[in-house]
């Protein structure tokens, strides 16, 4: 059925008539006492002059304001008349329009289902050929297929040729990320079937293994630190376990008592006490709080206060 030319309509243009020229001169008689005004003398005016001028003028435009509202709403009165009965006649179409329009969506809806069925089943029958089945379940053939190739006049044929090379494409890649052999396979094949992406798989294994790294690196620090902690304990123990000295009465004979001030850090003490174990100079290391340094008690011999004097120099 071929559609009904039922327009009939005549439109005359209005005509709006205004004499312009007998407005201006009104307007120029009524603006004469403010030409060449300027803001400085304003600014000197009184205030109630002031506010007398901005009202005189506020009335100027509003007169001007007035007439225009009123003559376009009179003009666009027949038009708003026209446009009301115009939407009555519309609407009596409408009512059937809306049935067809239900029918025809549901017949497109039903036209790209099938569409979508065809592709589905090219896609299926691409990866079975390929020997890779299990691909259709890891990504169904919605996520290969593009809006515009379900639409009428995309070509069926080219459309089953567009999901292969998406297949294809994704069947390679896959494989090549087999054969990278990366340390994370597992979590980069999620992300892989997750984004369709070879390279966000890759560097997805690249930043869990700088990640792996990162922990390797703070596992072995802890484990020196403890092993360093464990020699510093064990070493502690060996000197407590040496002869203690009574006082700093000086002996007849034998080692002399010494008291050594030092600033030193806790790796320089633990090498100062492996010297003091080493050369078997028996002693204690504490800290005199009020010169807020190192304080060691020792006993030794010349010749190991000697031996130290060499050793802190170089140390």
């Amino acid at each position: 059925m071929e559609g009904s030319e039922i327009t009939r309509v005549e439109y005359r243009p209005a005509v709006i008539t205004a004499d312009f020229a007998a407005m201006q001169a009104e307007l120029d008689r009524a603006l004469e006492p403010y030409q060449g005004v300027t803001i400085d003398a304003i600014q000197e005016m009184p205030e109630k002059d002031v506010k007398a001028c901005a009202k005189d003028l506020r009335a100027m435009k509003r007169s001007l304001e007035d007439g225009r509202k009123g003559i376009k709403r009179e003009y666009n009165r027949p038009l708003q008349s026209f446009e009301g009965e115009v939407r009555k006649l519309v609407a009596q179409i409408d009512a059937h329009l809306e049935l067809f329009s239900e029918v025809e969506s549901a017949n497109e809806e039903r036209r790209k289902e099938n569409r979508m069925a065809v592709l589905r089943n090219a896609y299926v029958a691409f990866c079975v050929d390929n020997g890779v089945d299990s691909l259709v379940e890891l990504v169904p053939a919605e996520r290969l297929v593009e809006r515009q190739w379900l639409n009428k006049s995309f070509a069926e044929r080219k459309a089953v040729a567009g999901i292969e090379d998406r297949a294809a494409k994704v069947i390679g890649d896959w494989k090549q990320l087999h054969n990278l052999g990366l340390a994370h396979q597992d979590e980069c094949e999620a992300v892989f079937f997750d984004t369709l992406e070879l390279a966000a798989a890759i560097s997805h294994d690249r930043v869990r293994t700088e990640q792996d790294q990162r922990v390797q690196a703070m596992r072995e620090q802890d484990e020196a630190m403890r092993a360093e902690a464990e020699e510093y304990r064990d070493l502690e123990e060996e000197l407590a376990e040496l002869p203690q000295y009574a006082d700093f009465d000086e002996p007849e004979d034998g080692p002399l008592p010494y008291v050594i001030h030092l600033s030193m850090t806790e790796a320089q003490k633990r090498q100062l006490m492996g010297w003091m174990r080493d050369n078997g100079v028996h002693g204690t290391i504490g800290r005199d709080d009020l010169e807020e340094r190192g304080l060691v008690r020792v006993t030794m011999t010349e010749a190991q206060a000697e031996a130290f004097r060499e050793w802190a120099e170089v140390a």
